[in-house]
């Protein structure tokens, strides 16, 4: 859907990505999120940190993604049955967090298929999902 806002927001410099106003707000709630659950107030500290867990959290799916069912199977249950909840819970949030973060950039980009590593980070997602079920 194209925006129609009369003003908007680019998301960086020499990124042709235009935010509308609400999705800057929702982009701008997940950062304030992301934030506060750090409890770092030193930006180029929670900026770096940031981009790391984004870099982890694609190199997790594909490895996981490239792993055979049974290695894949043996994890989920690792996962689901001999990990603290709220540890697993923290995890699950943190892959949310980082596909939430992408999502807009694939959404708007003309060539979806562009960003593999954003597609490892949605399959972490889903195995995290399944995982739980």
């Amino acid at each position: 859907q194209r925006i129609q806002d009369r003003y908007f927001y680019h998301c960086a410099q020499n990124c042709d990505i235009d935010f509308c106003q609400e999705c800057q707000r929702q982009s701008q709630e997940l950062l304030t999120s992301f934030l506060e659950r750090s409890g770092d107030h030193d930006m180029d500290s929670m900026n770096h940190r940031l981009f790391w867990v984004i870099d982890v959290t694609e190199r997790i799916g594909f490895y996981v993604l490239h792993r055979s069912v049974a290695q894949r199977e043996k994890l989920a249950s690792e996962l689901a049955f001999e990990w603290p909840t709220p540890a697993f819970e923290q995890l699950v949030q943190a892959a949310i967090d980082v596909v939430n973060a992408k999502v807009v950039h694939v959404e708007d980009v003309k060539d979806i298929t562009s960003d593999s590593r954003f597609w490892y980070a949605v399959g972490w997602l889903q195995f995290l999902y399944s995982a739980n079920s």
